[in-house]
């Protein structure tokens, strides 16, 4: 919704969200990835990983996943602009102690480094929400729900600002790397 809001100022917008909580990089090229087939969608943010990093993924299987991501998502949205989200910073999390905590934190820096390397080479943004709102959760409880580790609605309104600017700067970036045809008429 955060996204959505942060675009309908300029665009028209129909949102659709497919994300199912629990899910990790294999749940969504399998199950999700396919809902996007008949949307035609002109933006596709992928926000995925957490559990990934929580339940032990190995390296070698997200970058399998990442790659069918990439493949998949060339097949069912071809002209969609893809942002992808790194982790966010799971050693805020108070949920789990030191020194597992930041180990977390270290495993979703990783998994964020090789988003990074598996899906730029393809055209597709990644950005790094753990800069962008590590100070925001860090020492904040009220910004996490009573589990402590995912986050309360204010940690959410907060992030649905974070990611609506995300993409809003993507697809300024986008745009501004496209040719403007009068300057190639006029050349």
């Amino acid at each position: 919704y955060g996204v959505a809001k942060a675009l309908s100022d300029q665009y028209r917008v129909s949102l659709h969200a497919l994300g199912v909580s629990g899910s990790r990089l294999g749940d969504v090229v399998s199950k999700q990835l396919p809902l996007v087939a008949d949307l035609d969608a002109d933006i596709v943010l992928v926000c995925v990983g957490t559990n990934d990093i929580t339940h032990g993924t190995t390296v070698r299987e997200a970058r399998r996943q990442l790659r069918l991501l990439v493949a998949g998502l060339a097949e069912v949205a071809p002209d969609a602009k893809v942002i992808v989200s790194g982790l966010p910073p799971a050693e805020t999390s108070v949920a789990f102690h030191r020194p597992l905590r930041d180990l977390l934190g270290m495993r979703a820096l990783l998994f964020t480094r090789l988003y990074r390397s598996e899906l730029s080479p393809h055209g597709i943004s990644v950005f790094d929400i753990a800069a962008l709102t590590k100070s925001a959760f860090h020492g904040k409880r009220e910004m996490f729900s009573a589990d402590l580790f995912h986050p309360s609605s204010a940690g959410y309104a907060f992030l649905g600002t974070v990611y609506g600017r995300a993409v809003r700067e993507a697809l300024e970036a986008a745009r501004d790397l496209q040719p403007d045809p009068e300057a190639e008429l006029a050349g």
